[in-house]
């Protein structure tokens, strides 16, 4: 028996179990074996996680892989040793493949800014947006600080964000993008440009741009 292993259960490492049971079903390789492992049992939609963590944004893997005859495990891989092909994980047990498929996905690298693991947020996760979550339900209201919210960056989740929040939190509270390019989405290119404009204009939301680091230019 061949063993296709996948390691993590975002949209890529889905996609790749689901793409690799068609093909598997297609030419009748019943040699083949496909395991996908992941450290949590769901799948999370990050790309809504801005609307906040509601559970309909986690979507069990377990009966979806039953389904296209994948089988599925809950681990966190600790080490992957290429020369013998296999898999360590956290909990001591390991696994050996044929093929490996690496879609362990990005983590958001935290802020070097002392205080920010406390009093700074993100979305990037299920967790990450639960807590955020809490901290919007907990603010006091008529307080002048909490009546301010500052979302750095402000591309594609940037944007869906403020806007979001602009709905959850009302028309007081005052949104601030900040930004290191000189437009708001600027990577999305031209087409959206107006659009953007005109929801930013909406939304009252404030920006700040061109706010990353300067260097001095050289003497000469």
């Amino acid at each position: 028996m061949r063993e296709l292993h996948i390691l993590g259960g975002g949209f890529a490492g889905v996609w790749a179990a689901m793409s690799a049971a068609a093909e598997r079903d297609t030419y009748d390789a019943r040699d083949v074996r496909i395991r996908l492992f992941s450290n949590s049992p769901s799948l999370t939609i990050r790309p809504r996680l801005y609307e906040g963590a509601s559970p309909d944004l986690r979507v069990p893997l377990a009966p979806l892989m039953k389904e296209i005859g994948v089988d599925f495990s809950v681990a966190e891989a600790s080490n992957i040793v290429p020369q013998t092909r296999t898999i360590h994980f956290a909990d001591g047990s390991d696994s050996r493949y044929d093929r490996l498929v690496l879609a362990t996905g990005s983590r958001l690298r935290p802020l070097p800014i002392p205080g920010a693991d406390i009093h700074a947020f993100s979305i990037d996760t299920f967790e990450e947006a639960s807590r955020l979550d809490r901290h919007l339900e907990q603010l006091p209201p008529g307080d002048e600080a909490s009546a301010t919210v500052v979302i750095i960056g402000a591309s594609f989740t940037g944007l869906e964000l403020a806007t979001e929040l602009r709905s959850r939190l009302g028309k007081e509270t005052r949104i601030i993008l900040v930004d290191r390019m000189t437009k708001i989405g600027a990577d999305l290119g031209a087409n959206p440009e107006p659009h953007i404009e005109e929801a930013i204009k909406t939304c009252d939301i404030e920006t700040r741009l061109e706010t990353g680091e300067r260097q001095s230019a050289p003497m000469r």
